[in-house]
């Protein structure tokens, strides 16, 4: 019953936060004289349309330049609405005993499938990491691997988009390696925090 009211709780802040703040950027743009849906596309909107196809630390640019334009859309909905579909079994599994957890989730799925993901956004789950020390208890040489990944990837993406951006002296497919990196490492820690959470959680 405590645990229920827990995720209640959880819920009911995370929704009245987003009200609060989309009531008063609503009311700056309003005073801006800036039309309401404008300043939705521009901030949220753009994420799921995905138009500006730079390159960047996600797959979508790589993706939608080699695709036909006939598919767009039906892959549009797919990659954004997949992180949606991991993430329920992971909620129903732990959604009663870990709800922060399933966040930290939830969270790290939407920047493995992020239109434009940035090293920021990363920061703002790892950052989370700490809170789940004894639930992530075992975790042995894994953890040293995903570590380095998330350091080779962090490395290399700068020195591969000079070396095609600048320098010339490669192609995309040089960066595209490194942003594939980047979403295999993120993918390997949900894979391996998920596992150690539900490993502990059986045996409480």
């Amino acid at each position: 019953e405590a645990k229920n009211a827990a995720v209640v709780h959880l819920c009911a802040w995370i929704v009245g936060w987003i009200v609060a703040l989309v009531g008063v950027s609503q009311a700056v743009m309003s005073n801006a004289k800036v039309a309401s849906m404008d300043w939705i596309r521009a901030t949220y909107g753009f994420r799921l349309v995905a138009e500006d196809l730079s390159p960047n630390l996600g797959c979508f640019w790589y993706f939608f330049t080699e695709m036909f334009d006939n598919f767009r859309v039906f892959f549009l909905f797919a990659f954004d609405y997949f992180p949606v579909v991991l993430c329920v079994p992971v909620v129903v599994r732990l959604g009663a005993d870990e709800p922060v957890f399933c966040m930290f989730i939830a969270r790290l799925l939407c920047v493995v499938f992020s239109p434009y993901p940035t090293l920021g956004d990363a920061a703002g789950y790892l950052a989370l990491l700490p809170l789940f020390r004894a639930s992530l208890a075992g975790v042995g040489g894994f953890g040293y691997l995903v570590c380095a990944g998330y350091v080779a990837s962090a490395l290399l993406s700068p020195i591969m988009w000079r070396l095609w951006i600048v320098d010339r002296v490669a192609n995309a497919n040089f960066f595209f390696a490194t942003t594939l990196a980047w979403m295999a490492t993120q993918s390997a820690l949900c894979v391996l925090c998920v596992d150690r959470v539900v490993a502990n959680t059986r045996l409480a």
